[in-house]
């Protein structure tokens, strides 16, 4: 019995064509997915660095108001002013006595009633249309 692919010398154009057509199919659907997964890196990666930015810019705010005397601080038209630091918004740049403290800032509240200050942030949305927040409570120690 003589064996099937003995008296083959080659593959045909046929067979040449399909696999090469076969082998592009997955090149393409590999691509795909790799540049897809690169779009979510990208886009996770810019939601991460808003995030990074409020929280931050947050903890700059809550740590120079736990610090100062309480005093000095004095919270009006959504600007804190302390001792040694003035926080004011600028179109969406939040800025510590005058110098530049976080890019990216939506939103930037501050209300006080009595002892309490409500300090809230927003950043930019991203392409997806997602904001990060953040709000917290500060009661001042008389």
């Amino acid at each position: 019995m003589r064996s099937f692919f003995s008296n083959q010398k080659g593959i045909t154009l046929v067979e040449l064509l399909a696999a090469l057509s076969l082998v592009c199919m997955v090149l393409l659907l590999v691509s795909n997915a790799h540049f897809f997964g690169q779009k979510q890196f990208t886009s996770q990666s810019k939601q991460v660095q808003h995030e990074a930015n409020v929280r931050y810019a947050m903890n700059v705010i809550t740590r120079e108001i736990r610090s100062s005397p309480p005093q000095t601080i004095t919270v009006l038209n959504n600007t804190i002013q302390t001792e040694d630091e003035l926080f004011t918004l600028q179109g969406t740049v939040l800025y510590e006595n005058g110098k530049a403290l976080e890019e990216g800032i939506a939103e930037f509240t501050v209300e006080q009633s009595g002892n309490k200050i409500v300090v809230s942030m927003k950043s930019v949305p991203n392409q997806f249309d997602k904001v990060a927040s953040l709000s917290t409570n500060l009661y001042i120690r008389e």
